[in-house]
């Protein structure tokens, strides 16, 4: 119970990414692009102590994302006439029973990465600025799961936004946080708001047909992308760098499109382990 609950990116990694497919897809999608988000803005640094940062910022941002999770999952299912179930039987049972046990344990642990990030950087502006970042997205997650209405799609962007760049926005400059936010919107946070679109609770019947199966979606979305960050790089002489990250989502979306279509296995595991309507 407590392993589960309590050990950074556990219970996501056994809630959420069910199939080996999934689990290597957010390396993929998740690990590879951020990290060479954050080095690009740290001056690809390689020092121990900045990856050790990096690191520390990754768990910490996450770990208060699995804080979500956890709720919706054990605490406010016990109210829904119909829950998604995604812990059953003696171990939800359990986790219920010690639920302020658990979120009291991880509160320390919050505690402990924040001040780890203080030792770190030795940086009072980027403790901070984690600190209130930290705060931030807790309390956006605690709204979410209190809705149940079309704002719950609207605060995609923003709960999506500081899970993947929260980490990184500490180090961006003040002359850069303008391009930074613009320009990483685009990379992950738009997609994953308009594929909410297709969810019928959110009653979006044209903008769904027009995204379609979300797999050929992806591929057509990060070719406009690329085509804007070029733009934004020849014209308005923004960094090379959410080029790079645009070619290597399109490159990826291509291979994992041609993979699901091509594959049994791994096609399988997609329409076992995701919604239905995502793949319509």
């Amino acid at each position: 119970m407590y392993k589960l609950t309590t050990i950074p990116f556990n219970y996501f990694l056994q809630t959420r990414l069910k199939s080996k497919f999934q689990k290597i897809s957010w390396i993929f999608v998740y690990f590879i692009p951020n990290i060479f988000l954050y080095m690009h803005v740290t001056n690809f640094e390689l020092s121990v102590n900045n990856i050790v940062i990096m690191i520390v910022g990754i768990t910490l941002i996450n770990y208060i994302y699995e804080n979500g999770y956890i709720q919706n999952d054990i605490v406010l299912t016990q109210t829904e006439k119909e829950p998604n179930l995604r812990v059953s039987g003696k171990q939800l049972d359990d986790i219920r029973r010690k639920t302020k046990q658990i979120f009291f344990l991880r509160f320390f642990v919050l505690v402990l990465l924040l001040f780890s990030v203080l030792i770190l950087t030795n940086n009072k502006q980027i403790f901070f600025t984690y600190l209130l970042i930290s705060i931030f997205l807790q309390s956006l997650y605690l709204i979410y799961n209190n809705i149940r209405n079309i704002w719950n799609l609207y605060l995609i962007v923003p709960l999506s936004y500081l899970r993947f760049y929260g980490f990184i926005i500490p180090f961006v400059s003040s002359q850069n946080l303008n391009e930074f936010v613009l320009m990483t919107i685009l990379l992950y946070p738009l997609l994953k708001f308009l594929e909410f679109t297709k969810q019928p609770r959110y009653n979006f019947p044209k903008l769904s047909k027009v995204i379609g199966t979300t797999d050929r979606f992806r591929v057509i979305y990060y070719f406009i992308v690329l085509v804007i960050t070029l733009f934004c790089f020849y014209i308005l002489n923004s960094s090379i760098e959410y080029t790079v990250v645009a070619i290597y989502y399109l490159l990826f979306r291509v291979t994992t499109f041609v993979a699901i279509n091509n594959n049994k296995t791994i096609k399988e595991e997609m329409l076992n382990n995701t919604k239905s309507v995502y793949r319509e």
